[in-house]
């Protein structure tokens, strides 16, 4: 089956979430993409399905 995931917005805002409730600063949404990218945690992109044709 599949195991559950989290993109880098979803790991983003609970870091944020979290960092608001400690009183720390801010995260920076680019610096969670980059740090997931560098350590391969990044999800395949969903394919962008057309609009369909109608008549």
């Amino acid at each position: 089956g599949e195991l559950p995931t989290y993109g880098y917005r979803r790991v983003w805002a609970l870091l944020r979430r979290q960092a608001e409730l400690d009183g720390m600063p801010a995260i920076n949404a680019k610096r969670v993409y980059r740090i997931m990218r560098q350590n391969a945690l990044l999800l395949e992109r969903k394919p962008a399905v057309p609009p369909s044709k109608r008549a």
